[in-house]
């Protein structure tokens, strides 16, 4: 039996369940949001194609249509992304999981999804409340780590890009980042967040735990490699 692995994230929008199901569903709307590109044939049977935009793709086949409630994007036989909608306190909660086989680089894969979808759920709820896109802040630079949730506090790298500012300024594998000019830092979403949201040619002043020591290491900030803030239409 295979060993399943879901992500969660939700977000309440204050606006009405017609809007949100159409953000959602329609290519034109989607577009204002989410995907740099999509093809939709949004019914039961039909096919889906989505280019997010910062390196992620998705596809798979409808299924599971209520109209106004949820659908479910099925990718394979052990995969599928499902999105609810659900009327509460005047507006509409939207809830989306997915679901996938465990793998190898779980944890990463994971983490790095939801935040991915806590990007795009937050600039859904800014379109439809205010009418402003936020895609132009996303993934603007980077330093060439991956990274995970340590395991009580701050971020742990898995790996370390050759040649970029992170290998320069002497990260390494297994190294803990603590604190980034001075913040401390929780978790993997926050370090993402703040990396990702710096302007490039930055510096960050780091504080990191290796074994039993600690150490700061000055790393500065490059663009993120596919550009996303810069092929936006905003």
């Amino acid at each position: 039996m295979t060993n399943l692995v879901s992500v969660k994230r939700s977000i309440w929008v204050n606006t009405s369940l017609e809007k949100v199901w159409n953000a959602l569903t329609r290519e034109e709307d989607l577009l204002k949001w989410y995907t740099w590109e999509c093809d939709l044939d949004f019914r039961e049977g039909g096919k889906g194609f989505y280019n997010h935009g910062w390196g992620a793709y998705s596809s798979g086949t409808f299924e599971d249509i209520v109209e106004l409630e949820r659908f479910v994007l099925r990718s394979g036989e052990n995969q599928r992304t499902i999105t609810t909608l659900k009327p509460e306190k005047g507006g509409v909660t939207v809830t989306m999981v997915y679901e996938m086989p465990d793998m190898e680089n779980m944890d990463f894969i994971s983490e790095n999804m939801a935040f991915g979808t806590d990007q795009f759920m937050k600039n859904l709820k800014s379109m439809l409340e205010e009418n402003k896109d936020l895609r132009s802040t996303f993934w603007k630079s980077w330093i060439g780590v991956n990274h995970i949730s340590a395991q009580n506090q701050g971020s742990k790298v898995l790996s370390v890009k050759e040649g970029t500012p992170a290998d320069q300024a002497g990260l390494k594998k297994g190294d803990i980042i603590l604190k980034v000019n001075g913040e401390d830092i929780q978790d993997f979403q926050q370090l993402e967040s703040i990396i990702t949201s710096t302007k490039t040619n930055e510096t960050m002043n780091l504080k990191i735990r290796r074994g039993n020591e600690t150490l700061e290491k000055n790393c500065m900030t490059v663009e993120f490699p596919n550009e996303y803030h810069k092929k936006v239409n905003v």
